[in-house]
């Protein structure tokens, strides 16, 4: 999903943001999923696909290699 700015001048303007409203409706189904497996089971490792394994200390490197991996699963559903 782009960051970029919509223009309402723009002729396709309602066509990229139902584009981009299905890519967050799709970002926020998955995450609900995950979210339902860890409230049952307290951990997101089996979760379905999700494959991030947690570290049992997450430090700051640790964090920002979680968020990088999350961030390209959820581009990659959109």
């Amino acid at each position: 999903m782009s960051s970029k700015a919509i223009s309402s001048s723009d002729p396709n303007a309602l066509e990229k943001l139902n584009t981009k409203l299905e890519a967050c409706e799709k970002r926020q189904a998955y995450m609900k999923e995950v979210n339902a497996y860890y409230r049952k089971f307290g951990t997101c490792q089996a979760a379905p696909l999700y494959r991030t394994r947690w570290p049992r200390k997450l430090t700051r490197k640790s964090k920002a290699r979680l968020i990088r991996g999350i961030s390209s699963r959820l581009q990659a559903m959109s």
